[in-house]
């Protein structure tokens, strides 16, 4: 089992939900942290839940590759060391492809993919120690295609895709850097909620009844989803899945690859009407 204490892990998107709660996991394993995330409030109140344990943070937007960059700088500056990123920050809209403005479609891929690429990318060469890892949040909607988010799902197929391939690439040539690849199920971090609508897919969908929908399809709190990333980190696992939903969406992926969209169509759009 890998020990997580004394190791220097960087974690975007700590202000709140999955974030949060692996602050406090991998912070109650003896793990020092690099925090960051675009609320000032929410991150300012993870640290004070964190308390005395080392950490230090930085409010930025992940999609800014010089602000990124210059976290992860500041963070060897003050450590001396860093032997892990987890790539947790990203956020949705609600909306069909077609009534999709393209600067919504990239600003998510920005944030979802970009930052996950360049975080990966800047935290790699640092990973020194005897044991390094990459983690990257991808979702349950990395496994299978969900309506209205279209731009959601492209970046978790893709941070799926890059991950796995990191996983070959780095088994050859950084065999001490473990790469996990997490994909959440729902969970209850207000994600949705914090989601821009534009509309649903049928003319009966509202902004209110579409994010009850979804958040009543979360029945995993951050506290169980961060458990489960930390248990993979120790535990060397590739693939942490969280929540039952996802080792059920998981299954059904394995043995109806072509058929289950008939089944999104009838609940997504004959149960739920978004």
């Amino acid at each position: 089992m890998n020990s997580l204490r004394g190791k220097v892990l960087a974690l975007t998107g700590a202000g709140g939900g999955i974030g949060r709660a692996l602050a406090l996991g991998l912070a109650g394993e003896g793990a020092t942290l690099l925090l960051c995330d675009i609320h000032v409030d929410n991150l300012a109140e993870t640290s004070a839940q964190l308390a005395r344990a080392p950490h230090i943070t930085s409010v930025l937007d992940v999609a800014d590759r010089k602000a990124l960059a210059k976290w992860i700088a500041d963070g060897l500056g003050r450590f001396g060391q860093l032997d892990g990123i987890i790539n947790n920050a990203g956020i949705t809209t609600f909306a069909p492809f077609a009534k999709l403005e393209a600067e919504e479609f990239d600003r998510i891929l920005s944030i979802n993919l970009g930052a996950v690429i360049e975080g990966c990318r800047l935290a790699l060469p640092h990973m020194r120690g005897e044991i390094g890892w990459i983690v990257n949040v991808s979702s349950v909607l990395g496994l299978i295609g969900c309506p209205t988010q279209s731009a959601y799902t492209t970046p978790k197929f893709a941070v799926r895709g890059f991950s796995e391939t990191l996983h070959v690439e780095l088994a050859m040539t950084h065999p001490h850097v473990r790469v996990i690849c997490v994909f959440p199920g729902g969970v209850k971090t207000g994600m949705a909620r914090n989601a821009k609508y534009i509309r649903g897919i049928s003319e009966g969908a509202t902004a209110e009844s579409t994010v009850a929908e979804f958040e009543a399809m979360s029945r995993t709190t951050a506290e169980s989803a961060a458990r489960a990333i930390v248990f993979g980190m120790m535990h060397d696992h590739r693939r942490v899945l969280v929540g039952l939903d996802a080792y059920c969406v998981d299954i059904l992926t394995r043995w109806l690859p072509t058929s289950y969209p008939k089944f999104l169509r009838w609940m997504f759009v004959s149960k739920f009407k978004i």
